[in-house]
């Protein structure tokens, strides 16, 4: 999952994934690097009661090798999410596992399904940029995207 970060007038920063869902972190401890290691969302009163909060691990560059999604209600994992990258730091594997009874593959709306396990494979050129990405799912290979650099 990539996030956008917004720096906020009040100084606290506001993350929008792709989902479009609004997450601020609050009273983060933050890593050498600077980067948040709890997330809450703020989305509505509700969220507050019944909201949820991320816990991310970094590797020593920054890029995520982990996230844990709590519930804030009953303060118990519901997912977590463990990442794997490449040489050139793209997402090579994500792996998925919950105790609360999630069945995968998840479906999103307007978006690719989410499965407990997904592995990608990427083509490069000779600078080391990807031109190629593809997607196994259950030994399936399916083309993501292709990029054409001029």
């Amino acid at each position: 999952m990539r996030f956008n970060y917004l720096l906020s007038l009040f100084f606290s920063i506001n993350l929008y994934s792709q989902s479009s869902v609004k997450f601020e972190i609050r009273n983060s401890n933050y890593n050498e690097l600077n980067l948040p290691q709890t997330i809450e969302n703020i989305g509505s009163s509700f969220d507050s009661i019944f909201g949820y909060r991320r816990e991310i691990k970094y590797d020593p560059i920054g890029n995520v090798v982990e996230e844990k999604i709590f519930s804030k209600l009953e303060k118990i994992v519901i997912e977590t999410i463990k990442f794997k990258y490449d040489r050139y730091n793209n997402i090579i594997e994500i792996s998925r596992s919950n105790d609360a009874g999630i069945l995968y593959p998840k479906n999103v709306d307007g978006g690719f399904p989410i499965y407990a396990n997904e592995k990608y494979i990427f083509r490069y050129d000779k600078r080391g940029r990807w031109i190629k990405k593809t997607l196994i799912i259950k030994n399936k290979k399916m083309i993501v995207e292709k990029r054409k650099f001029i």
